[in-house]
């Protein structure tokens, strides 16, 4: 591949202006090789010679062997030989440069290397007349051609410099925002072990020691009531526990008595001992200081759980569980105390599951939603805001290496083309500039790396050079594999043509031709086929955009994988074929034949408008969900506008739903049908009559909303080209309003209605095209001098397609397209016009296939404007505010 073409092809768009010219530069060194090749053959030298003269056979000779260059080396070399003084310097790294010399002198010079390279005698010497002035000429050639070059690497260099500051820049934001990240995570962890410490110490409120403190409570209430008599105990066993929480015997256990050394303690000491009668064991208590203040207090204290002591929950942890064994009292051997409290047991036990199983996952998983959602968004904003920036670092670092390439490419070919001396001094000068020295870029996509790897990589650098340059091959441009999709798409067209051929077939024959309800389903299968051609034309408008190398991804904001022609076009076969079996279903089902009639053949259109909608908003990652979740997010901002700020996108998807306005008017007319028409018959149809009223505002809505956002852009801008282009809108919004006011009190053509309707529309169409012309398209330039004249104008210079007569044939189609764009949002007058409302579709296709061409050259101005602010990454909005 010549370096050329691949320059062009891995140039950075938005920055083409700041490359080095590389096929201007080529293109004057062609023009400079001619002037040396007239030099070598010049005709006046040729006449002024005698055809015996040695000069007369200098120029074949010289034009099979060397060239001028050659010639002037052999003269500094074979100066000494001829005996005749060089009148050219002998260092050659300075290229071509005059001595102080005679003319007389520089001629002979010129002479003896002339004849020496054709294999002349020199003893015969003739002078040639303008051999000063060609070798003068030589010197001007190689100064244009050095400062030339000179001024390209300049320039290249200044741009450079200007993206190291701005990477300088936007480094230091991204490091203030990844400390503030890192702080909030060390607070957020710094909270999860504060939280896990209040739980581990909460644990002593649970539900089964809550009913236990309650048990206590109630048993020693009972010992106070019997007043019996606490004797105490002769032995203790060794294997005596304290426990915090105490579990009390019943009035009748023995054995108990209070230790002074530990007046918060309850002391249970088991002594096995075998009775004669029943072979029961013992258990001795030993209580001190059950005051009945204290324990109502720490009942108090556990209704608030949050401001418990500490103290008493340290001590109680600090205590082992003991499992005391309840001795079973009385005749017949039954303890109903023991029966009471295993019955308890269970219960709390299911619900500590249910508490465990089922609420806790449910509490954690609300606070990782709620509470912990905006945190989340923000480290993935703070993700992008990385990841784009060391895409702009790529961006740069190509940037310098194909430029000083360029250069070591162009001087080559100059000296090849011209065989002047222009490496060493240019070469010289460019190795000592930023563009090749600085550094600094590759330290910054270092850093950028060890930051990414420390925050979102676990501190593995590998795995985030991984991350980071696998997404930075995909944004630019890493093709997926289209095999699998053309497939898929060559197949859906051959059905949808297979349906297309068998239905022509139907309706050629004419063996039925009565339809159920065929005018009504006409217009809903027509609108659901407008929307199929939009996404078609939008597919075309991407394709050419990617040829022409046209940033689309990026004026959408989208990465340049997530909408692709191949996408589209697919979804586009998808769509296809559904609409035309539907329509080839909805025959089917006239005729009477369908083996599965479920479901009459007027619901059809509404069962494949149900399934497009499925389809539109399915949350699983199939249908090409990026796609669909950027145009619904899009559609929303157009609907909801002036409430967020407008972007190009949402301002682009207003105008795609300004030509779709008799699409929306016949959705109305789908949504009347099946809510009221299909209960009816066809003769007592309400809503044709009804849509008289309610289609003047749906032709209204697209014009409305672009005129706020408008007045949107208006407020955060203060442009007044905004409210300029408001105007337009507004001028839709009146040729509507005067639409509707025709359609009601017109008596004819002469009627003041009718006249208002056609001035409102002819304004409308004639401010919309200039509009397009200059302000849109920007595609005619006015000249520099004040003339109003229109045949003086000029195409722009900067264009991204060619040839260039597809520029003119914009302006005069856009001319006609714009004449009928007034009949979409006058449907009553549009129906009256044409013999048929079938028709209306045509119109509509019109406006369509406008949209079309209007949306390659919007993109293609948006594209240039931003190659006049050189932003070639997204602006991604910091996520942490900073004082």
């Amino acid at each position: 591949m010549k370096f050329g073409k691949y320059l062009e092809e891995n140039h950075v768009p938005e920055w083409r202006d700041k490359y080095v010219q590389y096929k201007q530069i080529r293109k004057k060194i062609k023009k400079f090789k001619a002037e040396i090749d007239q030099f070598k053959n010049d005709p006046e030298d040729q006449e002024e010679q005698s055809p015996h003269t040695p000069h007369s056979y200098a120029p074949n000779s010289l034009k099979r062997n060397s060239t001028y260059s050659n010639l002037v080396k052999r003269a500094a070399i074979t100066g000494s030989s001829t005996g005749v003084h060089s009148p050219f310097d002998g260092n050659q790294s300075t290229g071509l440069q005059l001595d102080s010399v005679s003319s007389g002198e520089l001629q002979m010079a010129f002479v003896n290397s002339l004849a020496a390279s054709a294999g002349v005698n020199t003893k015969q010497r003739v002078l040639p007349l303008h051999s000063q002035n060609v070798l003068q000429r030589l010197i001007e050639i190689q100064g244009e051609m050095t400062e030339i070059i000179m001024d390209e690497a300049k320039k290249v260099n200044e741009f450079y410099v200007e993206r190291e500051k701005e990477a300088i820049e936007r480094f230091n934001q991204i490091y203030s925002q990844v400390h503030k990240l890192i702080q909030l995570r060390q607070e957020e962890e710094t909270a999860i072990e504060e939280s896990s410490t209040s739980e581990a110490k909460k644990e002593s409120y649970s539900p089964r020691n809550k009913f236990e403190k309650l048990v206590n409570k109630k048993v020693k209430t009972e010992n106070e009531k019997s007043k019996k008599k606490v004797k105490k105990p002769t032995t203790t066993s060794s294997s005596s526990l304290s426990l915090s929480n105490s579990i009390p015997t019943s009035p009748s256990m023995s054995g108990m008595s209070v230790d002074s050394n530990s007046p918060t303690q309850i002391v249970i000491g088991i002594t096995p001992e075998k009775s004669n009668n029943d072979h029961h064991h013992q258990v001795n208590e030993h209580l001190i200081d059950s005051n009945n203040e204290e324990e109502e207090e720490e009942e108090e204290e556990y209704g608030e759980a949050d401001h418990s002591g500490g103290e008493e929950e340290e001590e109680e942890d600090s205590h082992p569980e003991t499992i005391i064994e309840m001795v079973p009292i009385g005749d017949d051997g039954a303890n109903p105390m023991s029966s009471t409290l295993t019955r308890k047991n269970i219960i709390l036990d299911v619900f500590e599951t249910i508490e465990q199983d089922m609420i806790q996952p449910l509490e954690n998983k609300a606070k990782k939603w709620f509470k912990l959602g905006k945190k989340k968004n923000n480290e993935h904003t703070m993700k992008e805001l990385i990841q784009e920036f060391y895409r702009f670092l790529i961006l740069v670092k190509n940037y310098k290496v194909l430029n000083y390439s360029a250069l070591v490419k162009i001087i080559k070919k100059a000296e090849k083309n011209t065989e002047l001396v222009l490496n060493d001094k240019i070469i010289s000068t460019a190795d000592k500039m930023m563009f090749k020295t600085s550094k600094l870029i590759d330290k910054l996509s270092g850093s950028i790396e060890k930051i990414y790897a420390d925050v979102f990589c676990n501190g593995k650098l590998r795995d985030a050079r991984k991350n980071l340059r696998h997404r930075q091959n995909a944004e630019q441009g890493t093709i997926e594999s289209t095999t699998g999709t053309t497939f898929f798409s060559g197949m859906c067209a051959g059905w949808t043509t297979a349906i297309l051929i068998l239905i022509y077939f139907v309706l050629y024959t004419g063996e039925y031709d009565d339809f159920v309800r065929f005018g009504t389903v006409y217009n809903l299968f027509v609108t659901l086929g407008l929307a199929i051609l939009w996404a078609l034309m939008f597919g075309i408008d991407i394709y050419i955009w990617t040829k022409a190398h046209v940033h689309y991804s990026f004026i959408f904001e989208l990465s340049r994988n997530t909408l692709t022609y191949h996408r589209v076009f697919q979804a586009v076969t998808v769509l296809s074929v559904l609409w035309i079996t539907s329509i080839g279903i909805y025959m089917w089902k006239s005729m009477g034949n369908f083996p599965f009639p479920f479901v009459s053949a007027e619901y059809t259109p509404l069962i494949l408008l149900v399934v497009y909608l499925l389809i539109l908003i399915c949350p699983f990652n199939i249908f090409q969900r990026e796609v669909r979740k950027w145009f619904l997010l899009t559609i929303w901002r157009v609907v909801t506008a002036p409430a967020k700020t407008v972007k190009f996108s949402h301002f682009f998807m207003g105008d795609q739903l300004s030509s779709l306005v008799l699409m929306m008017v016949q959705l109305s007319q789908f949504i009347c049908f099946y809510t009221v028409d299909v209960y009816h018959s066809p003769e007592h149809a309400v809503c044709i009559q009804k849509g008289r009223y309610i289609n003047p505002f749906i032709s209204a809505l697209p014009a409305t909303w672009r005129l706020l956002q408008c007045f949107r852009r208006y407020y955060d801008s203060k442009d007044i080209v905004h409210l300029r282009n408001a105007l337009k809108y507004f001028l839709s919004i009146v040729v509507v309003f005067f639409s509707a006011i025709d359609s009601f009190y017109s008596t004819g053509w002469t009627s003041p209605t009718r006249i208002i309707w056609l001035s409102s529309g002819l304004i409308n169409s004639c401010y919309s095209y200039w509009w397009d012309l200059f302000m849109d398209w920007s595609i005619l330039v006015k000249p520099k001098t004040s003339s109003w004249n229109p045949f003086k104008y000029t195409l722009r210079k900067k264009r991204m397609y060619s040839p260039t007569f597809v520029y003119y044939i914009a302006i005069i189609t856009n001319f006609g397209f714009r004449m009928t764009w007034s009949l979409t949002k006058s449907l009553p007058q549009l129906t009256t016009l044409l013999p048929s409302y079938k028709l209306v579709v045509v119109i509509a296709v019109i406006e369509v296939l406008r949209r079309g061409q209007w949306n390659v050259y919007r993109l293609e101005n948006e594209h240039i404007n931003n190659c006049g602010r050189f932003r070639a990454t997204r602006d991604i909005p910091l996520p942490y505010e900073l004082n």
